[in-house]
This record gives structure tokens, sequence and C-alpha cells, in this order.
């Protein structure tokens, strides 16, 4: 909708009408790669970078993410947050190219930049959306046989909160819980917990997927083995016998100076 009006915009415009506009109004920007922001603006053969004026800014708090005028960048205004990181394609500036390169990104660049750019022939501004993502890293798998159930636990982190599903062999879902939470400090990315609770005497079959809709990732990972409630109860005896081991120990070194000290 706002693309066409855009559109409309422009052809409607009087020839030769100074214009900004952006090709695209959201940008999804991947974690820890580069991504351009682009805003282009109508040229014109008589303007020079001395009367060029381009700024992007944050739209939540009207941080310079980078500015441009007096025919050079003006790093002194930059945001802490940017610096380093965001650059202009300057040898495309005059070709009506004021679009921003960002470096390394984080979540905390997703949100609403501003594209301003003025000249001799005019002034104007555009806005963008900037979203985030972040691919999930290989789920780490780990099994855990207590009493009398197994607990089956994928663990992962990425951003944003995935769709996670467990399902048999017949493709039917399964009850599990999960747990997605953002861990303080860091990256900011979220760290995802999903656990499968099985009686033990069961065969174990089951498929685990995890999907980013916003990069198209999907992770398929089937977990299968056989386990015996024996063998969980061979583990609860062999963690009996071990517990009364320590104890007799422990009386024994108790007496024994108990009986040094009576001496």
């Amino acid at each position: 909708m706002l693309r066409s009006a855009l559109l409309c915009a422009l052809l409607l415009a009087p020839a030769g009408a100074f214009q900004v506009f952006a090709p695209q109004e959201q940008v999804l920007a991947v974690h820890g790669q580069p991504t351009v922001l682009r805003c282009n603006y109508t040229p014109s053969p008589t303007s020079d970078l001395q009367s060029l004026i381009v700024t992007w800014q944050r739209k939540s708090n009207n941080a310079v993410v980078h500015s441009f005028y007096y025919g050079t960048n003006q790093l002194s205004t930059q945001d802490e947050a940017y610096r380093g990181r965001a650059s202009l394609f300057t040898d495309e500036l005059l070709k009506g190219n004021a679009a921003l390169r960002l470096d390394n990104v984080t979540v905390m660049d997703e949100g609403i930049y501003q594209c301003s750019v003025s000249n001799s022939d005019g002034t104007g501004k555009v806005e963008m959306h900037v979203m985030f993502a972040a691919f999930y890293t290989e789920p780490r798998l780990t099994i855990q046989m207590e009493h009398s159930k197994v607990t089956l636990r994928y663990e992962s982190e990425g951003y944003p909160a995935p769709e996670v599903h467990w399902v048999d062999p017949e493709g039917q879902n399964l009850l599990y819980s999960t747990n997605v939470f953002q861990p303080n400090g860091g990256s900011k990315l979220f760290s995802l917990q999903s656990d499968l609770v099985l009686e033990p005497q069961q065969k174990v079959n089951y498929t685990f997927t995890l999907k980013n809709s916003l990069l198209g990732q999907v992770i398929e990972r089937p977990v299968i083995f056989s386990c015996d409630i024996g063998d969980v109860k061979n583990l609860n005896w062999i963690l009996i016998c071990f517990g009364f081991t320590i104890v007799f120990l422990l009386c024994f070194v108790i007496i024994f100076v108990i009986t040094r000290r009576k001496r």
C-alpha cells in the first residue's frame, strides 16, 4: 500500500521535482552481517557535495546514525553505538544514492530509521523499518534418565522466537514444553530449551523441528534409540548402592576418630 502510494507520488510529481524515496520499506538485517538501507534522491547536474546534506537517524530517539555535510562525513555527531559501523557510499552521493551501510548488525539495530536529504534543489525524507533475525545454532541434545522417566532436551540460540514441534513417526504432534528467554547482557538473542518427557519402557523414534520464519531456516533432527525400564532401575540401584557405600565409609571414619580420642 505505502509502496503504491510512493510510486503514484513520483509519477504525479512535476518533471525535475526533488524527491527522496526508499526502494524498500522493510529491510531484514542478519546478526553479525552487514546490511544496506537504501535511500535515493533526485540528482541534479548542477549540485555538488558542498551543498548536499544527508542525515540518517533513529526514529525512536533521534540518535544520529550517520551524517554528511560540508562535503565530508561528520563523525563527531555520530551516536556512539554506530561509530565504526555506519557509513555512506560517498562516491555514489552525487548520483542520487544516499544509502547507509551498517556493519556487524545486532538486535539493538532493529527499529525505524529516517533518511533525510537536502541540496540546492530541495529537501525530503523517508522512513524504513529494519527487522532483525539471527540463524539458530545447531541444536544441542541432552538425555536425562531419572526415576521412571526420560527427558529429551534440545537447546539453541537465535532470533526471533522460533516455531518448535516434536512429532512421532506418523507425524502426530507430541506434548512437550518449550522455554524461550533472553539472557541478561550479551547478544540479546533468544535462548531455546525444548523438553520432551517420555516413559522409559518405549522405543524412542521422534523428530524435533525448529523453524525461523523470517530467515526461512528449518532444522529437523531425529532422535532414535531404545530405552528399557531396566536401564533406569539399574541406574537407580547403582545410585542407591553408591549412597550406602558413602554412608558406611563416613560412619567408619567417625567411629575410628572417636576410638582414637578415647585412647
